[in-house]
């Protein structure tokens, strides 16, 4: 097995595919989803790409150049989102301009420059491996702080707020990693009631103090 980092390329033209094989094949694992494999409607485009188990994505913003496809690259992203809030994205394209002004995600635009010129493409690099090493990292950082927190309560000990508060922020990320599960909706839910009993408990103190 690989211990390269997996890249997921979505580009319409077989020039950019071969470019990315070329450019980026020696120091990545790299697998290019030509338009004939993707789906005609990009809501079901998460199963296509999650079956690859990527570690990072490469999308062309004119996806939809060829007429073949009906989306954007940027209906990609929304769409990868809806399941993982985290993943990292880059949208490369030669219409940068346009996708800065078009994309949600302005920050994760790339111009195909960056691929093509030798000058730019260690920079590309970099970019690539330094955005997975941030997510693999804080990952198994929130993921350590819900075990050490969970390790607390379990021997008995009750958390601080503070502790209470990184445990809440740490699940919630977690589960962003996995929108699919339903348990970002649980906890945010949890919240709320929490905060809501709190509220009526502040309420009904004022008024009883008041009725004194």
């Amino acid at each position: 097995m690989s211990n390269k980092i997996k890249i997921c390329f979505l580009d319409e033209e077989p020039t950019w595919q071969y470019m990315a094989h070329k450019k980026l094949g020696d120091d990545f694992d790299v697998d290019i989803l030509e338009q004939e494999k993707l789906p005609k409607e990009v809501s079901s485009i998460w199963s296509i790409i999650i079956e690859k188990e990527p570690d990072v994505i490469i999308v062309d913003y004119k996806l939809n150049e060829s007429g073949v496809l009906p989306y954007t690259g940027d209906a990609v992203v929304s769409e990868i989102r809806k399941h993982n809030l985290h993943l990292p994205i880059f949208m490369m394209t030669s219409f940068e301009q346009n996708a800065l002004q078009e994309c949600v995600e302005v920050q994760i635009v790339r111009g195909k420059e960056m691929l093509s010129e030798s000058s730019k493409l260690e920079n590309l690099k970099t970019l690539i491996r330094a955005s997975v090493n941030q997510y693999n990292s804080r990952k198994l950082e929130y993921e350590g702080t819900i075990l050490r927190l969970a390790a607390k309560i379990d021997a008995g000990e009750e958390l601080t707020e503070d502790e209470m508060a990184d445990k809440f922020d740490a699940e919630l990320y977690i589960s962003e990693l996995d929108l699919d599960s339903g348990v970002r909706a649980h906890l945010i839910n949890h919240e709320v009631s929490k905060k809501l009993s709190n509220i009526v408990e502040m309420a009904e103190s004022i008024l009883d103090k008041l009725s004194k």
